[in-house]
């Protein structure tokens, strides 16, 4: 149980940098997502921090002690990986005991730790079973008890959970949640979905080719995203983005995205003092209101294109001069293909980027 650092970290496969100069710290007992598109290096730094691949550059700390040139296995790290590498025609109790067996542990000392790991699982009654005949969830298990007993001092976890149904998925979220909570121990958990990343993550770091974009807290970085890239990271459905320019309109400083302008003066001194007239505008789908009529504060009018219902929500596709929004709307409301309505934006909820470097400026 220890907390890892990374210190300016580069890995280069052929001509391209996959992780460039990356330094973070993950604490002791924490669970650290990292979220990131497929090829954003998760796996990499994963495999770095486990001594599977050399770096270029860079140091690895597991606590205190530096580990640049030790032996992956005497690293005290367990992986899990997405495959779950697990052999098919054996049982079980041979899966969870091999690592066990490779120490060379004795017979009674490791029937009990397999079993105790087996418990806490709530799959000792598959001990016997061979691999093949389990469903996804009882394998997932297996490849956690694996790893568990070796009472590592990190577990590496890469996207273990993305070869399983939607239900299977939320119940092994709360149950690696759980787990890491009861054993108290430091997870690194790799994956390119931002529900499981702001669900089980006491922090995130959102990786875009290689470079961390923000480290923080999950409400911090669906709240307060550094730049648009985290903005459209996090958040289902994501949040729109529409360009626009700032104009001088009767003292008022107006943003306009083509079809409407938004009164951003409360905003002109932040805006002024950040970036130039061009600007990105940003808002979440659940900030986006819709009506059926045209009210005092509506933004502009809008076509219905695709009306996804989902049970306790609607998300509605609306199309405007050639711009598409997103908006949830509430399971009663009436909509269907081509019907006309209106939308307002909640003026608390917008969001606003640098169009030439990205980044957040409200």
């Amino acid at each position: 149980m220890v907390k890892v650092t990374l210190q300016g970290l580069t890995k280069t496969f052929g001509e391209k940098p996959v992780i460039s100069d990356l330094s973070l710290q993950v604490n002791d007992k924490e669970f650290f997502c990292i979220l990131g598109y497929p090829g954003a290096g998760k796996t990499t730094l994963l495999r770095l921090i486990a001594g599977l691949e050399k770096q270029d550059k860079g140091d690895v700390y597991l606590g205190d002690r530096l580990v640049n040139d030790v032996h992956p296995g005497d690293r005290d790290v367990a992986m899990i990986f997405q495959n779950l590498a697990l052999y098919p025609n054996r049982t079980v109790f041979d899966n969870m005991a091999f690592p066990l067996k490779v120490r060379k542990m004795g017979r009674t000392d490791l029937k009990n730790r397999v079993q105790e790991v087996a418990k806490t699982l709530k799959i000792e009654h598959l001990l016997d079973r061979t691999i093949v005949n389990l469903s996804g969830g009882e394998r997932q298990r297996v490849a956690i008890g694996r790893a568990l007993v070796r009472r590592p001092q990190v577990f590496l976890v890469d996207e273990p959970l993305s070869n399983l149904d939607a239900l299977l998925r939320l119940e092994m979220r709360a149950e690696l949640k759980r787990l890491q909570r009861e054993l108290g121990q430091t997870f690194i958990y790799a994956t390119p979905d931002q529900l499981e990343a702001m669900s089980m993550g006491d922090r995130i770091v959102a990786l875009k080719e290689g470079q961390p974009q923000q480290v923080d807290v999950p409400e911090a970085l669906y709240n307060s995203p550094r730049n648009r890239f985290v903005a459209s990271l996090v958040g289902s459905p994501a949040m729109n983005f529409m360009e626009g320019s700032c104009k001088q309109a009767d003292r008022r400083m107006m943003l306009d995205v083509g079809p409407f302008k938004i009164d951003i003066t409360r905003f002109q001194e932040t805006v002024e003092r950040a970036a130039g007239s061009e600007l990105i505008l940003g808002i979440r789908p659940e900030h986006v209101r819709v009506s059926r009529g045209r009210g005092r504060n509506s933004t502009c009018e809008v076509v219905v294109y695709v009306v996804e219902p989902l049970g306790g929500e609607m998300i509605l596709h609306l199309g405007v001069d050639a711009q598409l929004i997103k908006a949830l709307a509430p399971p009663g409301f009436e909509a269907k293909y081509g019907d006309r309505i209106w939308i307002e934006f909640d003026p608390d909820k917008i969001y606003l980027f640098d169009k030439k470097t990205q980044e957040a400026i409200l």
